[in-house]
């Protein structure tokens, strides 16, 4: 599959890139963390986002996936206030 091809060569390439150089010692495990865990949130916000314009149009109102988004961000913070 030529997109999940590019999608797994350009996460690589980011890593090996970005991550790997401004967060290299040991001194920068938490800060290396930090940075993917904000990351990893994205896809969560941009889900609410969609949820509330659904909502706000009136298209769309089932709760169990807001409480499905819920729970996937409160775990996503949690992974945060451990560090």
């Amino acid at each position: 599959d030529p997109i999940k091809e590019a999608n797994k060569f350009a996460v690589d390439f980011l890593k090996n890139t970005l991550f790997d150089t401004f967060f290299a010692g040991s001194d920068r495990d938490y800060a290396r963390f930090y940075a993917l865990e904000t990351i990893a949130r994205v896809p969560y916000f941009s889900y609410l986002s969609v949820l509330h314009l659904y909502e706000t149009l009136g298209k769309w109102r089932r709760a169990k996936y807001l409480k499905l988004h819920f729970a996937e961000s409160w775990n996503e913070m949690h992974h945060l206030l451990i560090m």
